[in-house]
């Protein structure tokens, strides 16, 4: 993982407290963290401006997918089927750029964690979404 003071929110703080879990990604205010070993997820997002972290079970995630405009690819724990969309946005929208996490909780049900925009992004991203599948659906 590369130095997360990259981007306009440092995610240091929060990568420490995930720092013993195999899967994480942090990047300008946002972060993601798997851990399998207690069946976890920890998010972190940003909602009404403001970065809000939570844990859920890996049970409480409904769907997952990724975003680079241009290109969207979905994949979910109940369907294994990928669907393609091309979406008509600017390539180089990098705010919209990153993977969008769905889950069960009423007050915070869709979290998005930015990705930043290089030419591996697509592969990073890709990473998740299998990452995501095997500890979710244990595939």
């Amino acid at each position: 993982m590369e130095s997360n003071d990259i981007g306009r929110v440092s995610m240091d703080t929060w990568l420490r407290s995930v720092i013993d879990y195999k899967y994480k990604y942090a990047w300008d205010g946002t972060g993601i963290a798997v851990d399998a070993k207690s069946q976890k997820i920890y998010l972190a997002s940003k909602y009404y401006k403001k970065t809000i972290s939570k844990e859920y079970s890996l049970g409480e995630v409904r769907k997952w997918e990724y975003n680079i405009p241009g290109l969207t690819k979905t994949l979910g724990n109940v369907s294994t089927q990928m669907a393609l969309d091309v979406v008509n946005s600017n390539l180089m929208d990098v705010e919209k750029t990153g993977l969008w996490i769905t889950v069960k909780d009423t007050e915070y049900p869709k979290w998005f964690i930015k990705f930043k925009f290089d030419n591996k992004t697509d592969i990073e991203l890709s990473r998740w979404m299998e990452i995501l599948s095997q500890e979710i659906n244990n595939e």
